[in-house]
């Protein structure tokens, strides 16, 4: 026997051992309908069934777009049990976006919710997908435009398929796309084995259980609710709640009904979930592992989740092309300095534009290795050999790391600007910014100036029913940042365009300039 034959496996057998065990076992909750282990498998086994029979081969591109649902997660345990290429569609996309992603990496299927008719018909318009390798679910759209999911799929048995070419752990699972916040979106490729070690990095760093509840306000396409939610709670045998789309509201009903052990989430939606709780209640004391943040999160929000609320909220960082890399673990809980350490299977340190590993403290670029960053991008060499190198992957971020591993987010290398000869982080100025009371959002950008060279420019928006004028922003900042980085312009605005994962599009901030 060959060694590579012992890596004929997959993400998708994994799931499968689970069936197994426990076909009774609740796997997902979608919107309070309890879907189990076995009732999973059926539909996935239907749906493999019907690609097959579409003449979907191993390796092709099967495209799903809807809110967090059932097809959807189908179709992504039915690629990696097949050994096609799953790729999940930000469901806020139209016509010539949409269009841009399913012809980059040449979809062969495609699975859509109706309530997206629109924008895939504009799509396929300039595309290659026949109509009868799409199946909608959701309601009724023109026989041009795709089948019945339902109908197709309820054709087929629900047994195992026949998986006529073997799957390798090194073969590609799924392509998740860059939000895109500047130029084209890049389709970040992970393989089977890349995902394994993802899903290890999550059950060493969340001390994942079997009898584990995981909310999920997440979207699945995203890859924080695939490889950090999803995958993790499916192979791990536990259980995951979500809901079509995040609602504050019923995430607190939802602690309140599920009592989950485990929730994901970023910061714009904890401010969120705050204003659907009643401080000193217990709604939300079922959770043993609360995980996200980011580089904007300010201190004020980690104070209150946990004095108000009691949530102690971990800060973590992760990428598209390197889910779940770092987290904090118990000493660093409410240290808004750190988002923690490289997880189980990642190594990270900070290197100069040279190339060059720098002393504790310094600022300068996030590298990473290890078997959880992606392949690269699809049919990308130059972005790829652009961001990875000999293993080694460039983050675009910048940060520092203390003598003992710690890693601090300092800001997007690209989002960086210099104000009279000196380097302003705006994601530092951001952070104390939504330290105010008043203020529930920020963001900030720098601008031509024929003084300074660039002065920063501040978007801000208020907490509901309150008003906040810049002086008021400019006594907060006095005594806690230098002069040299306070923004010297100010706009007030009702919301900051942002990407699913809750990165600000800086990109629109300019284009109103």
């Amino acid at each position: 026997m060959q060694y590579e034959d012992n890596l004929t496996w997959s993400i998708g057998r994994l799931f499968d051992k689970w069936v197994i065990r426990q076909s009774e076992k609740t796997a997902v909750i979608f919107d309070d309908v309890p879907v189990s282990y076995g009732e999973l498998n059926s539909a996935v086994n239907r749906l493999c069934r019907s690609l097959q029979a579409m003449g979907v081969k191993k390796g092709d591109r099967v495209a799903g777009m809807g809110k967090n649902a059932l097809p959807p997660v189908a179709l992504y345990l039915a690629a990696a049990k097949l050994g096609l290429v799953a790729v999940p569609i930000n469901n806020r996309l139209v016509g010539a976006e949409l269009a841009y992603q399913l012809n980059n990496c040449s979809v062969s299927a495609l699975v859509f919710d109706a309530d997206f008719a629109n924008s895939v018909r504009d799509a396929v318009a300039q595309t290659d997908i026949r109509p009868e390798r799409t199946l909608v679910y959701g309601g009724e759209v023109e026989a041009s435009l795709g089948r019945s999911y339902d109908a197709v799929t309820g054709e087929q048995p629900d047994t195992a398929p026949v998986i006529e070419e073997p799957v390798n752990l090194m073969d590609p699972l799924a392509i998740i796309y860059t939000s895109g916040t500047t130029g084209a979106p890049k389709g970040a490729v992970t393989n089977h084995l890349q995902t394994y070690f993802k899903f290890m990095n999550i059950v060493l760093g969340a001390d994942l259980r079997q009898d584990d509840v995981m909310l999920a306000p997440m979207p699945l396409f995203h890859s924080a609710g695939l490889f950090i939610c999803l995958t993790p709670m499916l192979l791990r045998g536990g259980s995951i709640v979500t809901r079509k789309a995040f609602d504050p509201a019923l995430y607190v009903q939802d602690c309140r009904t599920h009592r989950p052990t485990l929730t994901v989430a970023i910061t714009t939606m904890f401010k969120m979930i705050m204003q659907h709780a009643e401080p000193g209640s217990d709604v939300f004391s079922s959770l043993r592992y609360c995980s996200g943040g980011g580089e904007r999160t300010p201190q004020s929000l980690l104070d209150e989740l946990q004095d108000k609320f009691g949530m102690r909220l971990r800060l973590g960082f992760g990428q598209t092309e390197n889910s779940a890399m770092a987290g904090q673990q118990q000493d660093d809980i409410g240290r808004v300095d750190t988002v923690g350490r490289a997880g189980f299977f990642s190594d990270i340190w900070i290197e100069n534009p040279e190339g060059e590993r720098l002393p504790p403290d310094s600022i300068g670029r996030i590298m990473a290795q290890g078997p959880t960053v992606m392949s690269g991008y699809w049919e990308m060499p130059e972005k790829t050999a652009e961001t990875i190198r000999n293993g080694v992957l460039n983050t675009g971020d910048l940060g520092t790391m203390d003598a003992v591993g710690r890693l601090a987010l300092v800001d997007r290398e690209k989002d960086m600007y210099r104000s009279g000869g000196e380097n302003v982080y705006p994601a530092e100025i951001e952070k104390l910014l939504m330290d105010h009371p008043k203020v529930f959002n920020a963001a900030v950008i720098g601008v031509a100036d024929e003084e300074w060279g660039e002065v920063g420019r501040a978007f801000v928006v208020a907490r509901p029913g309150e008003t906040v004028a810049p002086q008021e922003l400019l006594d907060h900042l006095d005594g806690r940042l230098a002069k040299f980085k306070w923004p010297r312009q100010f706009e007030m605005v009702d919301a900051l365009p942002m990407t699913e994962s809750g990165k600000v599009k800086k990109a629109e901030l300019k284009q109103r300039i």
